[in-house]
This record gives structure tokens, C-alpha cells and sequence, in this order.
């Protein structure tokens, strides 16, 4: 499939309409690095069926409308998988994709994009040892405004929103620096906006690329990136960066409401970065906001668990396939 290129891979991680569109939008228009648009290949390949096999995965891939976005022919995808010379696994698979998508595109470093990837951290570390990680996070009671307004995640329950959050939260904090130490990066979504070019400046120094001021004029690079489906949710991207996009919630939220948020997503607060409303003394309130923390750590903790095994269930399988 041509020169082989040590080329850097970077994920960008975060919960849900947190901003992963809009940096992953500012990294692609950098001329030499390029994004993929959102396939979820880790999830539904990668992780999900570790032992597939190259027929299968093709057949599968075929109806696959994120997966032919690439652009990527089934004669192509046979020369790749021929390259792999029956050592075929579909993490290797994902690894020959993105170093071809990269070739074509002439970038130096490759980024895959999906916020449900931070789930996955453990088994891209087995898989991909040398990954860099942007996680971008952003305050809860946004993120909570957001979702219940885009298409995709309006369909949602309040609880699944904070469990989402919070498990997602807590993963991308704990296991991002564990297991990827200084290759992991940690964005807030509001310093992005207040000041795009120190950020973008700063992820460039660490990933050893030079800034490049076509980052910050992003709009083209997220058209490319954006299928029509994508649109109704992601239509920001395509405008020029809002700086006050941020704080919506004071307005749009009751009180009542932030005092769920703010008690379900308490992590986030205690860490120090965002403040939490002015909440009454009254006795009955923080009661009430005790019981909502207790029964979301309650759900967080099992749904980690769910989350656990789906990786150790992945990471064994490679494991007994790198042993034939």
C-alpha cells in the first residue's frame, strides 16, 4: 500500500456535545494533519468485535455509511486486508485505514474523532500504545442544555445524560493521565473559545507540530468533515466561533434543575474548575440533592462496570490472538 510513514495517531475524547466537533473541525484545517470524518470504528469494530474476521468485516463494512464516507474502494480495502498476510485483525485493520487515509491526504499526523472513544481508553492503549489523547471538557450544565436540544440526544432521560456525563467524566479524568501519561491532553471547551489560538498553539507544542494560522479558520475543514445527517447538531462548526457560547445554562435553566445537575455531576465541581450556583440552605433541598448524588454514583458505578468488561473482553481476546 506504499512508503511506510511513522505517522502520529491522536483520539479526541469528551462527553457528548462537549466540543469535540469544533477542535476536531480546528485540528483538520491544520495542512499537516487530517481528522477522518466520525466512523466509530473503534467502538463498533474495534472493541465490539475483536474477533471478526476479514470477510465478515467487510461485509459488515460495505453497508456501513460512516465507514464509506472515507471514500475508501472495496479494492482498496482487499489490498489492505491482503497486506496483513493472515495475521488479520480488525485492530490491525483500523491501523492499515488510517495510514492510508493519512497517505492520501499527505498529513504527517492522523486523528480519529469520537466522544464515546473515551470510554474505550484502555483497549487503545493495548492496541495503540503510542496514541496522544485531547479530551475536552466542558462545564455539566451546558453540556446537559446541549444534548437535551441536539437531535441525536434529545431522545435521552435526564439520568441517562448525568450518568453519561459523569462516567464519561470521571474516565477520560482517571484513566487518560494513567495510562497515557504526558501524551494526554486536557482542553476546557471555555478556554478554547475565550482564546482559540493560544489552546491550538498549545496542543501543536505537544503533539511537535507548528501552529498554523488556517486553524483558526476552521469553517471549510468542518463542511469536509460533516455529513448532511451530522448537520442539525453540528451546524456551529460551520460558523465563526461564538466567544460567549458558554453559560447559556444561568439563562435557559430553572434553578431547581442546576441544583440536579450540579448534584448528579459533583465530580466536575469538586475538581475545581467550574463553580457551583448559589444553593439555598433550605434542609429539604440538599436532602434532596444527596439523594440524586447517591442514586447517580449508584448507576455510574455499574455502568463503569459495563464498561470495564466490554475492554477487558476486547484487550483478552487480542490477547490470545497475538499469542497464535
Amino acid at each position: 500500500m506504499g512508503e511506510t510513514v511513522n505517522r502520529k495517531f491522536f483520539a479526541i475524547v469528551g462527553v457528548g456535545r462537549s466540543g469535540t466537533s469544533l477542535i476536531m473541525s480546528m485540528m483538520n484545517a491544520h495542512p499537516d494533519i487530517v481528522l477522518t470524518p466520525e466512523t466509530h470504528f473503534i467502538g463498533q469494530y474495534v472493541v465490539s468485535h475483536p474477533l471478526i474476521t476479514a470477510s465478515d468485516l467487510k461485509e459488515k463494512l460495505v453497508d456501513d455509511n460512516r465507514f464509506q464516507r472515507l471514500g475508501i474502494s472495496n479494492e482498496t480495502v482487499d489490498k489492505i486486508i491482503a497486506t496483513l498476510r493472515g495475521k488479520f485483525s480488525v485492530a490491525g485493520f483500523y491501523k492499515s485505514i488510517l495510514d492510508y487515509y493519512a497517505s492520501q491526504n499527505d498529513a504527517l499526523i492522523i486523528g480519529d474523532k469520537a466522544p464515546k472513544n473515551i470510554e474505550y481508553l484502555p483497549t487503545i492503549k493495548y492496541l495503540f500504545p503510542d496514541t496522544y489523547i485531547i479530551h475536552i471538557i466542558r462545564d455539566p450544565r451546558d453540556v446537559y442544555l446541549s444534548r437535551t436540544k441536539a437531535k441525536w440526544s434529545s431522545i435521552y432521560s435526564d439520568t441517562a445524560h448525568y450518568v453519561a456525563y459523569r462516567s464519561q467524566y470521571e474516565l477520560g479524568c482517571h484513566l487518560g493521565p494513567r495510562h497515557f501519561g504526558d501524551r494526554y491532553y486536557k482542553v476546557h471547551y471555555e478556554d478554547l473559545l475565550s482564546d482559540p489560538e493560544f489552546e491550538l498553539r498549545s496542543i501543536c507544542n505537544w503533539l511537535g507540530v507548528s501552529f498554523d494560522k488556517g486553524m483558526l479558520n476552521y469553517s471549510r475543514s468542518a463542511r469536509e468533515l460533516m455529513s448532511p445527517e451530522e448537520e442539525d447538531w453540528k451546524k456551529e462548526t460551520l460558523e465563526p466561533l461564538i466567544k460567549d457560547n458558554k453559560n447559556k445554562w444561568k439563562v435557559e435553566l430553572r434553578p431547581e434543575k442546576v441544583w440536579v445537575i450540579e448534584a448528579a455531576c459533583s465530580p466536575t465541581f469538586l475538581d475545581g474548575y467550574y463553580e457551583r450556583s448559589t444553593t439555598p440552605n433550605r434542609i429539604n433541598i440538599m436532602i434532596y440533592q444527596l439523594l440524586i448524588s447517591v442514586y447517580i454514583t449508584i448507576l455510574t458505578v455499574l455502568y463503569r462496570s459495563w464498561i470495564h468488561f466490554q475492554n477487558w473482553f476486547a484487550i483478552t481476546a487480542y490477547k490470545k490472538f497475538r499469542k497464535v
